[in-house]
């Protein structure tokens, strides 16, 4: 009887081992795929080039479907693209090379769902020279810090989350920081800027809360030029002469749009002239001349290209007129007298270096 059982359990393994091997005839895995021969998920997958060189190798988790690494070749065997799960903790660290796989040119690192990354650089092409970096918070959702270079490499940029959640930004140039901007977490927002030698070129500051903004320029020296105070609808910018500290100018603006300028005289304080900007034509459309007691003595209408089209003359109490004319003599416009922030900053610059 035992014979018997020890024959017949030997033909069923023999018919069992002949029908294995039936079905995984049948069953054979796709060219280049590699199963698992206990529950049949995909192990490895593999692709090459017509010249039988090796395209791509992908290797998978145990669930068949999770890859564990990734390598793609180019046509002559070089390594252009890498994946890599770690084993710790499940990140991904990836690597994409110029096509012919000398030059990296990203490096960046995954969380486990390759949904969101925790860091990532990427590098010039022609050079390998770092291009930009940004480093995210551990949920790869915020980025924490983030920087920029130039072809060589040099910092240009950066920009951090502090732990009050304010942004910081900085701009470089040569080594040396030119701007920095502060967005705050309550939304106001600060900027500055710097003179080549670190000190403070220009600052300003935006409340969020009501709109109202301020602002000043300075002189390398730290002699104040100008000074700006208002909010989106309106702001004047007072012009000071560096050298006494005197008021020069007043640039009112309506919106984004500069409406008029008054100008004054260093010795007296008093005004001199006003301009009366047309926004809509952007043209200076009246010139108002004033006497040195600070009495108004003539208003000129002026048309495109400056050109007085009226004139009209006031007593000495600068309140009546005593005379109207048609044209009148040529008003001879100083441009500066309408730079803005920039404007008076780069005329500074400008003079440094002459």
């Amino acid at each position: 009887m035992t014979l018997k059982w020890c024959a017949f359990t030997g033909a069923l393994m023999l018919a069992f081992v002949f029908a294995t091997l039936i079905h995984k005839g049948v069953t054979a895995d796709p060219r280049g795929v590699e199963t698992r021969w206990w529950d049949g998920t995909v192990a490895s997958k593999e692709v090459r080039y017509p010249n039988g060189k090796l395209a791509s190798r992908v290797e998978f988790g145990d669930d068949g479907t999770t890859v564990i690494s990734l390598n793609e070749w180019n046509e002559r065997g070089a390594l252009i693209h890498s994946k890599q799960r770690s084993i710790e903790d499940g990140t991904v660290e990836e690597k994409q090379f110029t096509y012919d796989g000398k030059i990296l040119v990203l490096h960046k690192l995954w969380n486990g769902d390759e949904l969101t990354f925790r860091a990532e650089r990427t590098f010039w092409p022609n050079n390998g020279k770092i291009s930009t970096e940004t480093i995210n918070t551990e949920d790869g959702l915020v980025p924490a810090e983030v920087r920029q270079y130039d072809r060589e490499g040099n910092l240009q940029m950066e920009r951090k989350i502090l732990d009050n959640a304010d942004a910081v930004t900085s701009m470089y140039s040569n080594g040396k920081v030119t701007s920095r901007s502060i967005f705050k977490a309550n939304g106001d927002s600060w900027e500055e800027m710097l003179w080549d030698d670190g000190s403070l070129k220009y600052r300003s500051k935006t409340t969020r809360l009501d709109g109202e903004q301020e602002g000043e320029g300075f002189t390398p020296s730290g002699k104040l030029l100008f000074k700006l105070t208002g909010n989106l609808q309106a702001k004047v910018r007072e012009v000071y002469a560096p050298e006494s500290g005197k008021l020069r100018l007043r640039q009112y603006y309506k919106g984004w749009g500069m409406v008029k300028v008054e100008e004054y005289s260093l010795e007296t304080g008093r005004i001199t002239r006003v301009y009366l900007i047309d926004d809509d034509r952007g043209i200076v459309s009246a010139v108002q001349q004033f006497r040195a007691d600070g009495t108004l003595a003539t208003v000129k209408q002026l048309d495109v290209g400056d050109k007085v089209v009226k004139t009209t003359t006031y007593d000495a109490a600068g309140t009546t007129i005593v005379s109207e004319q048609a044209g009148g003599t040529p008003e001879t416009i100083d441009q500066d007298v309408f730079l803005d922030e920039v404007g008076l900053l780069n005329r500074v610059e400008k003079g440094r270096k002459q």
